[in-house]
């Protein structure tokens, strides 16, 4: 019902004037810069079961976004927003920014070869401990193996984890309908990424050993990651390398000791990985904090980008740029396919 409804609203919003006057009121307001948001770009065929599916979208979909966003768009490159003053006292009316977070492979084997052809810039976020191991993350093996609907692990849980009421909860999910499992399992996994890191890893160790689980070995569970040749590939197709931490952890659950290091030596891997500059970042999972903020205000990055979603202007704070998050869920319509009136209202219905 809500997929129908918010195709219906954005068929209105797309071939009525609304779309042409909202077109007039980004010029009039300042906020020119879109920054869109990828992770994933997957086969056609689909990946269900494998990795989350909230940050996925098909290479199909992804072509027909990018060619949409080159008809209403100047696609920039990161070097373009750096020059802040030049940039905004130009007469382009509309501009994008293209992001990937994570480095998932399919950046390389789907994303790239799509941007090449149409010369288009973009900017690729590394969390280098996850390259230097060369496996997948945790939330992706996770998910993968807690939708199996095979699985049957509340009595299990019950014994091992009856004093986490998370886990708990989790395990009454498990026993239900695939949708509610799926949603639960999602849920979770956005609980454990915002506590403790420590607790966090201790909670994990232990699922996985009920689960039968290692990151490791189970890597045909998990989403590939980029290697390092890759990326360095990736630089050479117009594409800038920034930072996204040493082991992606969500800013604002840690120390500020930890912080500062993962900032700072996430810097220094990939530039001496790179043999080059690395200027940007993007805080994992889009958090941070005054505390984070003061950090990289010190740091000798120039520019950092959040999950905060919106458009940006002259007045955004460089350290604070907002993006859209994009994935098959804002660009599909009921029937599943891509939608022009739907992918109008993802990027144009923000302020």
């Amino acid at each position: 019902m809500k997929r129908w409804l918010k195709w219906l609203l954005s068929i209105g919003f797309y071939y009525s004037g609304i779309f042409v006057f909202t077109l007039l009121l980004r010029r009039l307001s300042g906020k020119r810069l879109s920054i869109l948001t990828f992770h994933r770009v997957t086969s056609d065929e689909g990946c269900e079961g494998c990795g989350l599916p909230t940050i996925n979208i098909s290479q199909s979909n992804f072509q027909r976004l990018i060619d949409f966003v080159g008809k209403y768009f100047r696609v920039v490159s990161v070097e373009d927003i750096l020059d802040r003053q030049n940039f905004y006292a130009q007469k382009w009316t509309h501009c994008a920014l293209l992001t990937f977070d994570d480095g998932y492979e399919e950046v390389f084997s789907r994303a790239i070869p799509l941007l090449a052809e149409r010369g288009f810039p973009s900017v690729l976020f590394i969390p280098t401990a996850a390259i230097d191991k060369g496996y997948g993350f945790w939330w992706d093996l996770l998910y993968t193996k807690l939708t199996d609907s095979t699985l049957i692990l509340s009595k299990q849980i019950d014994k091992a984890f009856s004093s986490n009421a998370a886990i708990q909860k989790l395990g009454v999910a498990l026993s239900t309908s695939d949708k509610e499992r799926k949603i639960a399992v999602l849920s979770f996994i956005d609980e454990l990424q915002l506590i403790n890191p420590e607790l966090r890893d201790r909670t994990l160790s232990c699922l996985f050993e009920l689960l039968g689980l290692e990151l490791e070995k189970d890597v045909s569970l998990q989403p590939k990651l980029l290697t390092w040749e890759k990326v360095k590939r990736c630089r050479e197709q117009k594409m800038t390398v920034g930072a996204h931490t040493v082991n992606h952890e969500f800013l604002t659950s840690i120390s500020a000791n930890d912080a500062l290091s993962e900032i700072t030596e996430s810097k220094d891997i990939l530039e001496r990985r790179l043999n080059g500059s690395v200027l940007t970042f993007s805080y994992p999972g889009g958090r941070y904090d005054e505390g984070t903020l003061r950090i990289m205000k010190k740091s000798s990055y120039h520019c950092a980008f959040t999950s905060d979603e919106g458009l940006n202007s002259v007045k955004t704070d460089i350290f604070q740029l907002k993006r859209i998050n994009i994935s098959d869920d804002n660009l599909v319509g009921p029937r599943g396919g891509f939608s022009r009136a739907i992918a109008a209202w993802a990027l144009f219905f923000r302020w």
